[in-house]
C-alpha cells in the first residue's frame, strides 16, 4: 500500500544539478497514482523522499520548496540531510563550489544552522521547527510568509 518515490527537490536549479525532471513530472505521476488507486479500490499511500542542504540550494530555494511541500500538502518524512559521498557530482560541488561541468559558481549551504533551517523548512509542519522557520524567514526578509507556516 505504500510507494516510495524521489522527488528530491522541487526548485529547477537544484533539480538540474540533480539531474532530475521538473516537479510537475512528479505531480503529474501524483495525480495518475491517485486515480488509479481509487479506480482500483485500494488505498495507497505515495512516500516522498527530499534532500535538505543539497548544493545549488539557497535558502530562499528552501523556502520556495517549503511553500510548495505546503501547498500540495506534502509532508515529507523521508529526508536526507546532503552529505558529501566520495566520487559523488554533488560532492565536487560541495568541495569547490563550482560545477566540474559548466565551470559556473554554485552556492552550498554548510553551515550547520543553515542546514538546520534547510531540513526543518522541509518539515514544515513540525510544531518545533517553527522558530528555525521563523528564523530562516528573516534572514531571508520574507517574514510575509511567516503566517503562512505557523497557521494550522
Amino acid at each position: 500500500g505504500q510507494l516510495k518515490v524521489a522527488p528530491e527537490h522541487t526548485q529547477k536549479n537544484v533539480l538540474d544539478i540533480i539531474n532530475k525532471p521538473d516537479i510537475s513530472i512528479f505531480l503529474e505521476f501524483e495525480k495518475k497514482f491517485k486515480y488509479y488507486s481509487k479506480l482500483c479500490g485500494k488505498e495507497q499511500y505515495l512516500i516522498s523522499y527530499f534532500i535538505s542542504a543539497y548544493p545549488g540550494t539557497t535558502l530562499n530555494d528552501a523556502i520556495d520548496m517549503a511553500v510548495f511541500l505546503k501547498k500540495h500538502n506534502i509532508r515529507a518524512l523521508q529526508i536526507n540531510d546532503f552529505l558529501p559521498a566520495p566520487g559523488e557530482y554533488a560532492t565536487a560541488i560541495y568541495y569547490t563550489g563550482i560545477d566540474p561541468i559548466t565551470k559556473r559558481k554554485i552556492y552550498v549551504p554548510k553551515k550547520e544552522i543553515e542546514r538546520k533551517m534547510h531540513r526543518a523548512l522541509i518539515q514544515y509542519f513540525k510544531k518545533e521547527n517553527i522558530p528555525l522557520i521563523i528564523k530562516a524567514l528573516k534572514i531571508a526578509k520574507r517574514t510575509d510568509l511567516i503566517k503562512f507556516f505557523i497557521r494550522s
